[in-house]
C-alpha cells in the first residue's frame, strides 16, 4: 500500500540522516584540481592509491603519480571522445574512446599502442575488442 511505501521511505531517510551525522562522522573535502586541458573530463582510473589516469572528451589522456595533485598530459587523440581506463598494474592497461577507440600500454604508458580505431564501422564488434583484450591480458 501507499501508506507502507512512504513508512518505508521515512525509515530508510532517518537511517541516512542518523548514520551520516553522528560522532566521528566527518564529511568529505573536495576540492578543484588544476588540469593542463580545458576539455571535459569523461573518466578517471586510479590503479594505486598514488597512480591514476584521466580521459577527455578531446582526446587527451593525463597521468598522475602523486594521489592526483597534480596531472601531466601522456598523449593526445584529437578528435577522438575518450571515455574510460582499465588497468590491471600500474603498467598494464587500456584506454577506451567512442566509435570503437582501444589503446593498450605494458609500460604505464610510454608506449600507448593503438589497438583498434572503428570510426568509420556503424557497429562496434564488442566480441572482437573483448577477444582482444582477454588475449592481450594473457600475454
Amino acid at each position: 500500500t501507499m501508506m507502507r511505501i512512504w513508512a518505508t521511505l521515512i525509515f530508510i531517510s532517518l537511517l541516512f540522516i542518523v548514520g551520516c551525522s553522528g560522532p566521528g562522522y566527518e564529511p568529505m573535502q573536495w576540492q578543484t584540481l588544476a588540469l593542463p586541458t580545458s576539455e571535459t573530463v569523461t573518466g578517471i582510473f586510479f590503479v594505486s592509491e598514488s597512480y591514476g589516469y584521466a580521459l577527455t572528451t578531446g582526446g587527451t589522456i593525463l597521468k598522475t603519480s602523486d594521489e592526483g595533485e597534480t596531472f601531466s598530459i601522456l598523449e593526445y587523440h584529437p578528435g577522438v571522445a575518450l571515455e574510460d581506463a582499465w588497468f590491471d598494474s600500474e603498467d598494464k592497461g587500456f584506454i577506451f574512446g567512442a566509435d570503437g577507440f582501444l589503446a593498450h600500454t605494458e609500460d604505464a604508458g610510454t608506449d600507448l599502442g593503438q589497438v583498434s580505431d572503428r570510426r568509420n564501422t556503424l557497429v562496434t564488434d564488442q566480441a572482437g575488442i573483448l577477444g582482444c583484450l582477454e588475449q592481450r591480458l594473457r600475454d
